[in-house]
């Protein structure tokens, strides 16, 4: 579900321990198999959309269905907010400063 409107996200998203108006949300890079243009084409084909668009999100549900996937949960990792400019400036400043302290780029 790619985003819901909050009365839809807090009747159908809720995790418990998190306040009202609180959600976890899916976030990932992802590596799509060719098909997926063949999913795209049955869904334009179809006339089938989200909100009058058609969807990424919605098409990647359907090639998963068809064919599974594969994930990887990184549950030691760190988590950048993207949600507003001022967010993505923070993340991507701390996540320049963690990656050449790590050595990255052979610390340049």
């Amino acid at each position: 579900m790619e985003k819901p409107e909050p009365d839809l996200a807090r009747r159908e998203l809720r995790v418990d321990g998190l306040g009202e108006n609180e959600f976890l949300g899916w976030f990932g890079m992802h590596l799509l198999a060719p098909s997926i243009y063949d999913v795209l084409e049955q869904m334009i084909r179809d006339g089938v959309r989200d909100g009058g668009e058609f969807q990424l999100t919605r098409a990647q549900e359907l090639q998963r269905q068809r064919e599974g996937y594969l994930a990887l949960e990184m549950t030691e990792a760190e988590r950048f907010d993207f949600g507003t400019p001022k967010d993505y400036a923070r993340s991507l400043a701390r996540f320049a400063e963690s990656f050449y302290a790590r050595g990255g780029l052979a610390g340049r």
